[in-house]
């Protein structure tokens, strides 16, 4: 029975097609999973870390498309560096870009994590919020959740360029 569950692991692994691309601080990451037939492609940046001889994303924000054959969903997506909610857990990402308001977006944590999360694109402020990232060149992100709060800055240097194919893939 172990040796089936290695095999169909050592299968699944295989059937995943990745690409990476980097864009300024962006890394885009494309996925494709034959076996459930879906497709993915995420962009984060944020602040990195040396620990012996590899660079690590530490506190990341960015924005994944997922393609399934019930339909597209993009979200914005972040990890921290410690703990902010219990996995499956209500938070706020609050987004200020340059000198512009913050705007605040309403999420979850995945339910597996306590440092990594979402939130659904589902408004016209969510537009708002791409057409400032695009324009910007800097993001100061708040993720907070009422027992926790992290703060942390991305550059939004190369945002658009990363994005792009995101965006048309969600067609947003």
């Amino acid at each position: 029975m172990m040796r089936y569950k290695l095999s169909l692991a050592i299968f699944s692994w295989l059937l995943m097609a990745a690409q990476v691309a980097t864009y300024g601080n962006w890394i885009v990451d494309e996925r494709s999973n034959e076996a459930t037939g879906t497709r993915t492609m995420s962009s984060k940046a944020g602040e990195y870390v040396e620990s012996e001889g590899f660079r690590t994303l530490k506190n990341y924000f960015g924005l994944r498309c997922d393609v399934k054959s019930n339909g597209k969903n993009l979200i914005f997506i972040f990890g921290v560096d410690e703990p902010v909610a219990e996995p499956g857990s209500d938070i706020t990402i609050v987004v200020k870009v340059d000198g512009d308001p913050p705007i605040n977006i309403t999420g979850r944590t995945f339910s597996g994590s306590d440092t990594t999360g979402y939130a659904r694109y589902l408004s016209l402020m969510h537009r708002d919020l791409l057409d400032r990232l695009k324009a910007g060149n800097r993001a100061t992100v708040q993720v907070r959740s009422p027992v926790a709060r992290v703060n942390y800055a991305v550059s939004l240097v190369g945002f658009t360029a990363a994005n792009e194919r995101i965006l048309e893939m969600c067609r947003k």
